[in-house]
């Protein structure tokens, strides 16, 4: 008798324990270092609105108590006037962005992420993004940081999204005409506009950098090698672009064109064309010798980041 008294008091100080904690979460306020709001939509998550710490060091967290971080808002970091490295270990979920700040300095990415997930923008103090070996995308944005100069792409990144726009890392590159990092991804472009030529060796292509955010109105001409292994995403109505007969290279993305697409017959590109009502032009001899001689020389042009003494 004596002992399922325990058990049934056991079990009421849990039950008790579980509501409690419910109901101190399902009101906004402050759990060690950290302003929250409970997300009343999805059952068990909280989302955090303000650091209130004063560490210089925070690691982020998956959850706090038995409650899952769902979001983090810009304000959590943005505001804080102590953190200057932030790490980010391989299980977070969810995006973060700071904003404005002047005291954080460094971004880590622990080993075992695939993807990164903070965006940091005008913060006029921070140097250092770490990306880990094995990270295979980047695609937030690093943005208006002057200092930010300490930057290294591994090897195994496949696809960059932005391209770290007013910051020393790309100001240190104006002058490379093709800057390639990790796996062929062609980051910075320094060259013409008017007749883009992206070289062999290059698998895929930085597009913000490379066809610009500007511009839309000049007639362009994009001549793309048999290497690459991504299309382009967007294209503009006065563009003409040229693909090879590549094999391997995936059109999925392809979803915003309105420039004309030409390739040899019977390339993979030209059924897709067909498939979505994009224009496509099936290429000549000629036109087919002129973009292999022009993405071939253009090789000899790349300045590779592996190459670079650190």
């Amino acid at each position: 008798m004596k002992r399922k008294m325990i058990i049934l008091g056991s079990c009421c100080l849990c039950i008790i324990i579980i509501i409690v904690t419910i109901l101190v979460l399902s009101m906004n306020g402050i759990i060690g270092d950290y302003k929250y709001e409970f997300n009343t939509d999805e059952r068990w998550t909280i989302r955090l609105t303000e650091y209130t710490g004063n560490d210089t060091k925070v690691v982020l967290s998956t959850h706090i108590g038995p409650f899952k971080i769902k979001y983090v808002t810009k304000e959590t970091f943005s505001n804080s006037k102590t953190v200057e490295k932030i790490v980010v270990p391989p299980d977070i979920e969810y995006k973060s962005m700071v904003i404005g700040n002047n005291v954080l300095k460094e971004l880590e990415y622990e080993y075992g992420r695939k993807r990164d997930c903070v965006t940091v923008v005008n913060c006029k103090n921070f140097e250092k993004v770490v990306f880990p070996d094995g990270l295979e995308e980047i695609v937030r944005d690093y943005l208006a940081c002057p200092k930010l100069n300490s930057v290294v792409i591994p090897s195994s990144v496949k696809k960059i999204v932005f391209d770290f726009d007013e910051t020393g890392y790309s100001e240190a590159h104006k002058n490379d005409k093709y800057y390639v990092v990790g796996d062929g991804v062609l980051l910075f472009y320094h060259g013409s506009k008017e007749e883009i030529v992206i070289p062999e060796g290059v698998k895929s292509i930085n597009h913000y950098c490379v066809i610009g955010k500007e511009n839309e109105d000049e007639t362009k001409i994009v001549y793309l090698p048999d290497s690459l292994n991504m299309c382009l995403e967007f294209g503009y109505e006065n563009e003409v672009i040229f693909y090879g007969n590549n094999q391997d290279i995936s059109y999925d993305d392809l979803y915003d064109v309105k420039s004309i697409i030409k390739a040899p017959k019977g390339a993979p590109v030209e059924q897709f064309c067909k498939d979505n009502d994009i224009e496509f032009q099936e290429s000549t001899e000629e036109e087919e010798a002129i973009r292999k001689e022009k993405t071939e020389a253009a090789a000899s042009e790349i300045t590779y980041q592996e190459n670079e003494k650190w």
